[in-house]
């Protein structure tokens, strides 16, 4: 489990001290949606296009439903029916219009396997790729598919990279982690990140700390690392660097459990210092004050905003790329024996790059579509039930001809005693 934050320990001291007065009220009450309110009056009628997602797929409607891969399959002369082999993992390369299986076998008088097989829902041709001696975990990006098998302990035991097309890249790649075409590997206690990309391995050694250990951004050709006292600047494609130390006294702060340690807007990473630890009344979670706002962008690292001293400032959940939301908290210095914290807020103006306090700019979340040719879809949710534990409703949004119809929806606690495969989540729409 993810451990929390010293921002989210905070506020959740006190949620919990809230609820300790208002539980017993909160459980009773419920939302203001039930689930009849959820259902819509109307839905799209299919157009032709098919959503494909996990093994199966149907018309966006939710109609003609199909599963993908399905009955016997054969690999080197021996039959295996589909009772003797599961799908024990998968993954989708939407570039290539193919998906991935990891697929454990269970023939009697046979050591389990684990087949890597692909199907292509574009040609709708499928077949075994490599057999596994161990369980077989798949990811994969635009460009390779990475198959990882592990032991009882965990530990990777064998790991290759697939091109999209199906052939083999690279293997003796244990270890690493595949992010968008980068594969990254390093080791707990280490000096040492390494990665690896376009057939050439390269590495970086950290001279000041556990470069392992540090936060890690990958921005296009670049990936900055985080330590306590400086960033690394590592260029991906030739492997070279610089170490951009911060000013004596000034350190990292790594609000990363929180709202992130760091925001990227186009080509800049924006990320915060502190010089000072402030005590509070809650004696573990002090505040980290004295805060900075620099940009880094390449190999350049620049201060662009010294905010006032008393101030502990993070990320808020919402920027863009003329306003960054901020959580200004202090510890006011008159007559608060208790060192009780106010909140405060504020927002950076990066036109004209200034800090204005106590307020906070209104910022639209950016919806994501999927366009198909003249068709445009989302997902969305809506809560109801239970206040504390709600259930959700996923819906399938189409808009045509400036037409938002909502297609198919489904409901999570319909799959309650099973796995929730939703095909409002989907992977890929395609024509075919």
């Amino acid at each position: 489990m993810r451990k929390l934050g010293k921002q989210a320990k905070r506020y959740l001291s006190i949620i919990l001290s809230a609820l300790l007065v208002f539980g017993t009220c909160f459980t009773l009450s419920s939302c203001k949606k039930t689930r009849e309110d959820c259902i819509p009056e109307e839905l799209g009628v299919a157009e032709g296009l098919y959503v494909y997602y996990n093994n199966y797929r149907s018309l966006t409607d939710g109609t003609e439903k199909e599963t993908l891969l399905c009955g016997e399959i054969s690999v080197d002369g021996v039959t295996y029916t589909d009772e003797e082999y599961r799908i024990f993992d998968l993954v989708y390369m939407t570039s290539k219009k193919e998906i991935f299986y990891s697929l454990e076998t269970s023939k009697e008088e046979e050591e389990r396997q684990y087949f890597l097989w692909h199907y292509n829902y574009d040609t709708k041709e499928s077949g075994w790729m490599y057999t596994f001696d161990l369980p077989t975990y798949l990811n994969a990006s635009d460009t390779y598919l990475f198959a990882c098998a592990v032991d009882k302990y965990n530990y990777d035991k064998q790991a290759l990279l697939f091109d999209g097309d199906l052939n083999l890249v690279q293997d003796g790649l244990e270890g690493y982690i595949l992010h968008n075409d980068i594969l990254y590997y390093y080791k707990d206690n280490s000096y040492k990140f390494s990665w690896w990309k376009n057939g050439a391995f390269f590495s970086v050694e950290a001279p000041y700390g556990e470069l392992a250990r540090a936060n890690k951004k990958f921005i296009g050709d670049y990936v900055y690392i985080f330590d306590k006292d400086c960033v690394y600047s590592v260029n991906l494609n030739n492997g070279e660097y610089r170490v951009n130390d911060f000013p004596k006294g000034e350190k990292f702060l790594d609000a990363s459990l929180d709202y992130g340690q760091d925001i990227t807007i186009g080509e800049n990473t924006y990320f915060i210092t502190y010089t000072t630890v402030t005590p509070t009344e809650y004696e573990n979670l002090p505040l980290y004050t004295g805060c900075s706002l620099w940009t880094i962008s390449g190999m350049q690292m620049q201060r662009i905003y010294s905010f006032k001293e008393k101030y502990e400032v993070t990320f808020a959940s919402t920027c863009n790329d003329k306003y960054i939301n901020l959580s200004m908290d202090y510890v006011p210095k008159y007559f608060n024996a208790g060192k009780h914290i106010e909140r405060g807020v504020g927002y950076y103006d990066v036109e004209v790059g200034k800090v204005v306090e106590k307020e906070t700019k209104t910022i639209e979340k950016t919806r994501t579509t999927f366009v198909v040719g003249e068709y445009e879809f989302y997902t969305s949710k809506v809560a109801y039930g239970a206040l504390l534990m709600p259930d959700y409703c996923y819906y399938l949004h189409r808009i045509h001809n400036g037409k938002d119809e909502i297609m198919q929806y489904v409901f999570e606690e319909d799959y309650k005693d099973g796995v929730f495969i939703n095909p409002t989540e989907f992977d890929d729409i395609y024509v075919r």
